[in-house]
């Protein structure tokens, strides 16, 4: 029964965590494309522009 608790426990944290982590991500994920060529700069300029209005 206590097994069952503390692994609720821990998986209701992990989760909390990853909404915090993944949101800052996009800036990253945006320059990697462009650096590969996948988007261009305009593209990129656009999706964070967009993401920074997201933010405020």
């Amino acid at each position: 029964m206590n097994k069952k608790i503390i692994t609720g426990a821990v998986s209701a944290a992990v989760l909390s965590l990853s909404g915090v982590v993944y949101a800052d991500t996009t800036s990253d994920l945006v320059n990697a494309l462009v650096t590969k060529g996948v988007l261009t700069e305009e593209e990129g300029a656009l999706l964070s522009k967009s993401n920074d209005k997201k933010k405020a």
